[in-house]
């Protein structure tokens, strides 16, 4: 076993896979970091601000978790690959993802914050820059974490946990399920051990949700997204590598690693940061809100007060708002009528009618 793991070592010093593997992953992230540094800002100020959409920040350990996982119980492959392919391939994903950035969030400048198609685009780029860095095949044999943020944009996770309640619970749950299913990824050498992980993963992610929740209960909710769902996939993770490493090396790469099927030149990387300038310098869609004059400040009662001259004969409350805008929500309804006919609005002397 000595001997094995000392040729391991030197086969790795020899071709210095681990450096080419290193440099390559930490250019493509310095370049979406620097494309989408504007995106990046607004979503920190946001999650500071207590929105839910600090989850954005979150997915990217999951998919670590789950990519690990996978790695480890890759086989062996047969040595094909297309060049040419993989830079038509990656250089469509990356003006697809300009197009996102540059034409389609535009269009949807008035939703920006709940759509947050900026996100996508990220997302669009690390893929097609990992195509023109790694390959089209090597990249796409994790297609199941790649689908996982697509899956789970801004809009969709928004949208169904406001299906599930809105509250912080429900925001977190869905967290908890992302992290199952990371970890079912990352562990299903079968489909029996990928169902035992993700129920395992589950209930325990939900456990130590309803007990954070409990005890610190003006906690960030950043902090009650990440904390439950990323230890839930580390520990589940963790546990089942451990027993299926039982009797043998914890180390987890001890074998020889694959070399990239690709060389990266300087025309692959000039159209990696050349896309991550243009992206850079697209702006994003203002955020600023036009104050208008409206109604008088609300009081305690969240009705409206009925004017002199006119008399209310019906009020209904509703309790769906508090699915969208929070637990204290509230929308009521109330029709009015005047008192006094008045021929400007009805030649019959009718009484008018009003709703607020």
């Amino acid at each position: 076993m000595e001997l094995e793991m000392l040729k391991i070592r030197e086969i790795r010093s020899e071709s210095g896979i681990i450096p080419r593997l290193a440099v390559r992953w930490l250019m493509i992230a310095l370049a979406t970091i620097f494309a989408f540094w504007p995106t990046w800002t607004k979503l920190w100020q946001s999650t500071a601000s207590g929105t839910a959409i600090g989850y954005v920040f979150a997915l990217p350990l999951l998919c670590l978790v789950a990519a690990v996982g996978t790695d480890l119980r890759r086989g062996p492959e047969l040595p094909i690959h297309d060049r040419e392919t993989d830079k038509i391939v990656g250089c469509i994903g990356l003006f697809v993802a300009l197009g996102l950035q540059a034409l389609l969030l535009p269009r949807f400048a008035e939703t920006y914050e709940l759509m947050h198609i900026d996100v996508i685009a990220a997302w669009v780029f690390v893929w097609s820059a990992a195509v023109l860095m790694f390959g089209l095949r090597p990249v796409n044999r994790y297609w199941a974490i790649w689908v996982v943020p697509v899956i789970l944009a801004p809009l969709h996770y928004r949208a169904i946990a406001t299906e599930m309640g809105g509250t912080r619970f429900d925001y977190s749950v869905l967290m908890v399920l992302v992290a199952s299913a990371a970890t079912t990824i990352a562990v299903s050498r079968t489909w029996r051990r990928g169902a035992i992980a993700f129920v395992a993963a589950t209930v325990l992610g939900v456990v130590v949700l309803y007990v954070t929740i409990q005890k610190y209960p003006t906690a960030p909710l950043f902090a009650v997204q990440l904390f439950p769902a990323l230890g839930t996939a580390i520990v589940v993770g963790g546990a089942f590598y451990l027993y299926e490493r039982r009797g043998k090396s914890l180390k987890p790469f001890d074998r020889p690693l694959r070399k990239p099927s690709t060389a990266t030149s300087n025309w692959t990387i000039l159209a990696v940061f050349a896309a991550a300038v243009l992206m850079f310098f697209t702006p994003l869609p203002p955020t600023s809100l036009t104050v208008n004059v409206g109604p008088p400040p609300a009081t305690a009662d969240p009705r409206l007060i009925v004017p002199l001259g006119w008399h209310q004969i019906a009020a209904s409350e509703y309790d769906w708002p508090r699915r969208y805008f929070g637990s204290t929500s509230e929308l009521s309804r109330q029709t009015i009528r005047a008192d006094t006919p008045n021929p400007a609005w009805d030649a019959q002397m009718r009484p008018s009618h009003g709703t607020a």
